[in-house]
């Protein structure tokens, strides 16, 4: 919900998105803080595209503009995860930290773990847990083999992207044809999806690209099928996500540059306004919309009881 600029501070409308216009002192802008709606990813281009062509996102020179949230190569970090319960005690990375922290350079240097990890040294760190937990090895054994980890990751996540090609091809979210996707794709959980085809090493990713989104949890024991995961974390998504230090052996593992490399769509978007913007815009249309009678078209009601919605004539 948003609450709206007339008919009395208690006055709603626009669904499930409210946005809290947010100022600080030592801030010279003002943080849209969103309580429903957020996040516009490059699905939603069209639509910003068509919000733009109607006025939804205010007059020029004052837009609600598309402001990325994505990783900015050498930028500040923007993407932070908290460590609690992503490491075994006696798993391969903690093993590997207290006797050589230097190796894995994830802070910690009052012989602490961090409580919290930047999202592109997480994912690798989180990475080489997967892959090696289980195994029995020393922290020396450990030390040789988390140098040339980076490497098993690139080309883990280049073999995914062709895995993704393969059975959805091109198009987003579904593919061609169900024929086209191998069965045990629709019957596996997410985590062994990632385990039986090699994909374990890039776990860390797909929590931020999948679970902190909100669509589920890609740990052991879920039961969401890994197709479902497949519609989310596409080709597109994914290259976003991605290491910065990694990228480019990516691109030389998939043979050539795909155009959706390039893109500069941001896959994590906001509005510089938030979205009560659009509603409050949308509102404002709606009251100058009237019939040749001069009859509102819509009527916007306050303080009303829902009691159904019919949408294409089903209820």
């Amino acid at each position: 919900e948003t609450k709206a600029n007339s008919n009395g501070p208690d006055a709603y409308y626009a669904g499930k998105t409210q946005t809290n216009m947010i100022e600080q002192s030592e801030l010279s802008y003002v943080i849209p803080a969103e309580l429903g709606t957020c996040y516009l990813s490059p699905a939603y281009q069209h639509m910003y595209n068509d919000f733009k062509k109607t006025g939804l996102l205010g007059p020029d020179g004052d837009e609600n503009e598309l402001i990325s949230l994505d990783q900015i190569e050498k930028g500040p970090f923007v993407k932070s995860i908290i460590t609690d319960q992503q490491f075994d005690n006696d798993g391969p990375v903690k093993t590997l930290f207290r006797e050589y922290p230097e190796t894995l350079d994830i802070g910690g240097h009052d012989g602490k773990f961090p409580p919290i990890m930047d999202f592109e040294k997480y994912q690798i760190v989180k990475g080489f847990e997967e892959v090696y937990k289980g195994g029995g090895l020393s922290a020396e054994e450990l030390k040789k083999l988390f140098p040339c980890f980076l490497k098993r990751f690139a080309c883990d996540a280049s073999e995914y992207i062709k895995y993704h090609i393969k059975h959805f091809g091109v198009r987003t979210p579904f593919p061609s044809t169900k024929g086209r996707v191998q069965n045990d794709i629709f019957s596996t959980n997410i985590y062994d999806f990632l385990k039986d085809n090699g994909f374990i090493s890039l776990l860390g990713l797909m929590q931020f690209g999948y679970s902190l989104q909100g669509y589920g949890s890609t740990g052991q024991g879920t039961t969401i099928s890994a197709f479902y995961f497949m519609m989310w974390v596409t080709p597109h998504t994914f290259r976003t996500f991605i290491h910065n230090d990694v990228k480019q052996i990516v691109i030389d593992g998939l043979g050539k540059t795909p155009d959706w490399f390039k893109t500069n769509v941001p896959v994590v978007g906001a509005l510089s306004k938030g979205w009560g913007n659009v509603w409050n815009n949308l509102k404002d249309q709606f009251e100058d919309d009237t019939t040749s009678e001069g009859k509102k078209k819509v009527n916007i009601k306050f303080e009303t009881t829902i009691t159904q919605i019919i949408r294409d004539k089903v209820k």
